[in-house]
């Protein structure tokens, strides 16, 4: 298909809408969540059989409601252990059904069929979250279009896929699409949103010979580009491949019964049968040594260690979603009580990622309220950020905005119009060049800039009358937050993309004395990687799919709020939900209340394990006795983790 440059007509899928979209369910999915729902109906039968003993419904309705819990609760954990037995090995998938097969030979079914209940969950949980970490790649990958307006030499359009264009092709970004391929400016002057890249909240200006990126939105004028890299070879795709190799090259984090399964398991079983055979080739009686086998093969059941790890992550888990804390599995929780030190992403973590209105310094006799609404009355029909925080302002001061005529959008530059039949101008300090450098509006647009804000200028008549200071917000309790990681013995570091100067003040507003500014994403995983190798494990809080790298890097990774990209949240090992940092600080207590609740649980598994086992092969604990003290292992131990579900928030 074949146009000219100049028909309006022309509209390309700039992916926009596509990259906003939820991604539609895959079979895998729905398999997934049938597995699901399988587990959780199985549960809910364990459940009933629990209830069944406590009406005293009779054994048969106990027993039928077990064991139709079994192949529901086992959906991917018996395949696994089956796999395991025609292999040969005796791995903790194997130890699981022998120790529900144990449980249910000495009279308890129930603990057996929940047994397999939480594990079977877990596995669940954990295969599901691989799957929802592979649609985050694929959501950042949608932000390049699919399709691409090429220039050809007789300065008609051609509509090609974003495959066929070669490094030298001129290609039009229009307004409101997304960049293509990495390149530069061969004509117009516009702004381009590039905060799904680089993390900056405030549109860019881009004129001739300025750089553009794949991925970025067009938020000002028409443009021609000059492709200097192919859409393979972009920067979004490099993103996507750092993020990919960094996942790659972090460790997994296993299970504890995962690490003790490789003895654990054959030495209990194998102990059980000298157990039982050695006393009878010796000529013991083979009941009295069966029975004390039994009695030891029920103690050293590992049901209470199982179920420990298993108990403590998902009452975690369910714990933190109550608190607007999303841990992605047992594992952040453990990685996040360890870290020593924690590095924060300036934009949409310290800061929220929306500019805001912060100065206005008057030029000329005219009062803040009038500027302010001068400004509004032009910028409410214009549409990129900073005008959103203008006529914000104006509404929160309730102001009267008169109505503009005539109103032009002029990219790179700012909107001009006319308000009571005078020329308003609403801009960058672009539009005050020819003032002197000493002139009093002058004067204003350097101090507001040392300050770190985006200045806007509005012009009456053709005269400064006012300069208005724009930046993002830091969030209220940034400071209180940065003093509270402090004082839990954490070394606080800030990491941004954005020049150093604006990195400064905004450390400085919030406590942080080590800052690291105008970094890549490439720059933010070696500094994460030099933090950890002198520090210890760190943890990265960001926003924006240019920390994806770094949080995937991370040892371990939190997004924050509403604010967090996509990308950004599922990279994450943790999401926080909520807009205030005080909340990372209670991921933090949270986390190490948990660890302090698993090594109790462990502490109490082994300590029964220990000290009834050798009692059981004595005689000296009876199976009734063995199967009391395991039995109420398991009670305690949940009980244990259940504490991990009250309600507590910290800063309150």
């Amino acid at each position: 298909m074949t146009r000219s440059v100049s028909d309006p007509d022309v509209r390309i899928d700039s992916g926009t809408e596509r990259a906003r979209a939820e991604l539609p369910r895959t079979a895998e999915d729905r398999a997934d969540l049938r597995e699901l729902v399988l587990v959780c109906v199985g549960g809910a039968l364990v459940a009933g059989a629990w209830v069944s003993g406590l009406l005293e419904l009779g054994p048969v309705v106990l027993w039928v409601l077990c064991a139709v819990s079994v192949p529901l609760t086992s959906v991917r954990t018996s395949r696994r252990a089956f796999e395991a037995i025609l292999e040969r090995r005796v791995d903790v998938d194997v130890l699981m059904f022998v120790a529900a097969i144990g449980a249910a030979a000495i009279g308890h079914p129930v603990e057996g069929a929940f047994l397999l209940f939480l594990f079977g969950l877990g596995a669940t949980g954990e295969h599901m979250a691989v799957r929802r970490a592979e649609r985050s790649l694929r959501s950042l990958e949608s932000l390049a279009p699919e399709r691409a307006e090429r220039v050809r030499e007789d300065g008609s359009v051609e509509e090609v896929s974003i495959e066929a264009l070669k490094v030298g092709d001129v290609v039009r970004v229009r307004p409101f699409d997304r960049v293509p391929c990495d390149g530069e400016v061969v004509e117009g002057t516009t702004a381009l949103d590039e905060s799904t890249l680089t993390g900056e909240p405030i549109p860019v200006e881009k004129t001739v010979g300025d750089m553009v990126f794949a991925g970025t939105l067009n938020a000002g004028a028409a443009m021609m580009m000059r492709v200097v890299r192919p859409a393979s070879d972009s920067a979004l795709a490099r993103v996507i491949a750092v993020v990919t190799e960094a996942r790659s090259r972090r460790a997994r984090v296993e299970l504890l019964t995962e690490r003790i399964e490789r003895w654990y398991a054959p030495s209990i079983l194998a102990l059980a049968s000298i157990v039982f055979a050695g006393p009878v080739v010796l000529g013991y009686d083979a009941a009295t040594w069966f029975y004390r086998a039994m009695a030891f093969l029920t103690a050293a059941s590992p049901c209470a260690l199982a179920i420990g790890a298993p108990a403590t992550y998902l009452c975690g888990v369910a714990g933190g979603a109550r608190r607007g804390i999303v841990f992605k599995g047992g594992e952040s929780l453990e990685a996040l009580a360890r870290v020593r030190t924690i590095a924060l992403d300036k934009t949409g973590t310290i800061t929220t990622g929306r500019p805001r209105v912060h100065r206005i310094e008057p030029v000329a006799e005219m009062a803040e309220d009038e500027i302010l609404a001068l400004a509004a009355s032009l910028e409410g029909q214009a549409s990129h950020p900073l005008a959103d925080a203008i006529c914000g302002q104006a509404e929160d001061r309730s102001l009267s905005v008169p109505i503009a005529e005539e109103v032009v959008q002029v990219a790179g530059t700012g909107v001009t119009g006319r308000v009571n039949g005078e020329a308003i101008e609403v801009g960058s300090p672009k539009l005050i060049e020819e003032l002197d450098d000493e002139h009093a509006a002058w004067r204003a647009v350097h101090e507001l800039s040392r300050d770190g804000l985006s200045v806007v200028v509005v012009l009456r008549g053709g005269r400064c009358v006012g300069v208005i200071g724009v930046g993002d917000e830091i969030r209220a309790d940034a400071a209180e937050a940065v003093r509270s990681m402090r004082a839990h013995g954490l070394r606080v570091v800030m990491l941004t993309g954005d020049h150093a100067e604006s990195a400064q003040v905004i450390a400085e507003a919030v406590g942080i004395e080590e800052f690291h500014a105008e970094q890549s994403p490439e720059e933010k995983m070696a500094r994460l990687e030099e933090l950890e190798a002198h520090a210890g494990p760190v943890a990265m809080v960001g926003d924006g799919a240019n920390d994806a790298p770094a949080l995937a890097r991370a040892s371990v990774s939190l997004s924050m709020g509403n604010a967090a990209s996509d990308v950004a949240a599922d990279n994450a090992d943790i999401a926080i939900m909520g807009e205030r940092l005080m909340f990372v600080v209670e991921a933090l207590d949270y986390a190490r209340r948990a660890r302090v609740v698993m090594r109790e649980n462990l502490i109490i598994a082994l300590g029964v394990i220990s000290v009834v086992a050798p009692l059981a092969v004595a005689g000296l604990a009876k199976l009734g006795v063995a199967v009391i003290l395991h039995e109420g292992s398991t009670v305690v131990v949940v009980i244990n983790a259940l504490r991990l579900l009250r309600r507590s928030r910290v800063g309150r």
